[in-house]
């Protein structure tokens, strides 16, 4: 063992050891870097979370027309806020990065996010907007972001003001991967199947044959995305099968409205389905 650690010695010089020294140390700065970032995102993601819930939760009051414009004013305020402060947070952490090594991190935030949004798009359109559309929202001026990163810096402003003109039109973003999309809209169908048994309780049949006809669509549109190649995605087979309970959940309620017509307001039917309403902890 000692001639051992005398040929290492003889072998490797003082100069070499010190580079492979500096070496270690940067690949060491790198990682608590990353772990660094990874934590920040992950606290701006529950931030997220908390704030989405609460957006679904003030949506789910809407019981009359009257009061509508108002919740979709105030749930739209608190959606852009989101994208303007806690999302853009997230694309200023992403700079330079690559966004899929912290995708983990906020994903739980965002797909939140993408469930109030659409829940929102649904309650104000019927319908929802497309993938891009939502993706272009969590999109940000690069130098808009760095210098709000970097605004107590004076030698880093003259360098923005210097490279100005070639960065003007590049954007960074919070990413969006469609299946990140997917499963936010498979939360969605949750909250729908709640409206509609919550509208047989204030008496408006049409929009429980709404919401039921709602989630066919979505279920149709979730099994073409399945026999397209991604059945494998264990989390999104995972929201399939939720979807396919929220669908028949709100058949049974449109079933029996269509049988027994008045009746179906009355206690006995909300009774049926109260369980229901607390399966998913969205809306808490």
């Amino acid at each position: 063992k000692h001639e051992y650690k005398m040929s290492i010695g003889t072998d490797v010089d003082e100069h070499d050891l010190s580079e492979i020294q500096q070496q270690f140390r940067l690949y060491a700065r790198e990682l608590d870097d990353k772990h660094d970032r990874q934590e920040r995102i992950i606290k701006i993601s529950r931030d997220i979370t908390i704030e989405s819930k609460r957006i679904i939760y003030l949506l789910h009051t809407i019981n009359n027309d009257s009061k509508k414009p108002k919740i979709l004013k105030e749930a739209e305020k608190r959606l852009k806020v989101l994208c303007s402060k806690q999302f853009k947070n997230i694309a200023r952490e992403l700079v330079n990065q690559d966004p899929y090594l912290y995708i983990r991190a906020y994903t739980p935030g965002l797909q939140e996010f993408i469930e109030a949004l659409t829940f929102y798009q649904y309650n104000e359109l019927g319908s929802l907007k497309h993938w891009n559309e939502i993706q272009d929202l969590l999109k940000y001026k690069k130098t808009e972001i760095i210098q709000e990163t970097n605004k107590q810096s004076n030698e880093i402003t003259e360098i923005i003001e210097q490279d100005k003109s070639q960065i003007d039109n590049e954007s960074v973003y919070t990413l969006l991967p469609p299946t990140e999309y997917f499963l936010g809209i498979g939360d969605l169908t949750g909250e729908v199947m709640r409206k509609c048994i919550m509208s047989v309780g204030a008496g408006d049949n049409n929009a429980c044959f709404a919401s039921c006809k709602f989630l066919r669509e979505i279920s149709t549109g979730f099994i073409s995305i399945m026999q397209g190649g991604i059945a494998h995605y264990k989390e999104l087979a995972r929201k399939v099968y939720t979807l396919r309970q929220n669908v028949l959940k709100a058949e049974i309620v449109c079933y029996n409205i269509t049988v027994r017509g008045n009746e179906s307001t009355t206690w006995g039917l909300i009774d049926c389905t109260n369980a229901s309403l607390e399966e998913d902890e969205g809306f808490c």
